[in-house]
């Protein structure tokens, strides 16, 4: 209570579990279908099958995104992502603030 400040909270199960009332806006993360594969044998160590029946048993990207106020789309560089995400974090805060009345 009477906490005035941006807190990013990072929750790939977010939909699944229902918190998105617990946020004022959320972001959704999303990525072509063959990225997200090779990402997931990359960072896992899984097979290309064992990946895609993981990306099965979630939630699609497209129901991420309509779910979320706003989408960022990962299908470049980290560097690439970063740039947009931080874009969007300016505009966010930009956005408090002024709906806050702050000038922080």
């Amino acid at each position: 209570e009477g906490f005035r400040g941006l807190v990013v909270l990072e929750a790939a199960l977010l939909v699944e579990w229902d918190l998105g009332g617990w946020c004022d806006r959320v972001i959704a993360v999303a990525a072509p279908l063959q990225q997200r594969l090779d990402r997931a044998m990359r960072q896992h160590g899984l097979s290309e099958q064992e990946a895609a029946d993981r990306l099965n048993r979630q939630l699609s990207d497209e129901v991420r995104v309509r779910y979320a106020d706003h989408a960022l789309i990962n299908d470049g560089s980290l560097h690439d992502f970063t740039t947009r995400a931080l874009e969007l974090v300016g505009k966010l805060w930009a956005q408090w603030r002024v709906e806050s009345g702050t000038d922080r």
